[in-house]
């Protein structure tokens, strides 16, 4: 199986080495709604393997099982740390209030699932904040810390 040298992830639009042929070609490529730009791969029979890679360890980020999660949590922080995974400088954005699947009304996303999206867009602060409950705060503090990524935690109540 292809390893790429780098690659960047852009939640919704598009970052990396504008310019360079690889960046060009890899515009087209869309896995789930998210753009995945490859530095240095091998063709398009290599692309398809690391985007297959990619979503299954991102989908693996998502599952209930919170041991599943961790497992693919640690593949891709050492990916990134043996420099396979590319991830943009951070940018001046934060995002301090977002509900994981714990909310029960959020994205579906689970506390690393968000951790690794806000890593890879670029966040300098990235927060969760679910109602009535603190079940997201740990995972998302260890997330944080494994990803490199400045992480803070709250709840949201409600009162009736």
């Amino acid at each position: 199986m292809f390893s790429p040298r780098q690659a960047t992830f852009d939640l919704q639009g598009l970052t990396g080495v504008g310019g360079s042929e690889e960046y060009e070609r890899a515009k087209a490529q869309k896995v789930r709604g998210r753009l995945i730009v490859l530095v240095g791969f091998g063709g398009p029979e290599a692309n398809e393997d690391v985007c297959e890679a990619l979503g299954r360890l991102e989908r693996d980020l998502n599952a209930f099982d919170p041991v599943r999660r961790r497992a693919a949590l640690l593949e891709l922080a050492r990916w990134a740390e043996e420099g396979e995974v590319h991830f943009p400088e951070p940018k001046r954005a934060v995002n301090l209030h977002v509900h994981t699947f714990f909310s029960f009304n959020g994205y579906g996303y689970s506390p690393s699932c968000f951790a690794w999206k806000a890593r890879c867009a670029g966040l300098r602060v990235a927060g969760v904040v679910d109602f009535d409950v603190l079940d997201a705060v740990e995972e998302f503090l260890e997330a944080g810390r494994v990803l490199g990524l400045r992480v803070c935690a709250g709840i949201e109540t409600r009162v009736y």
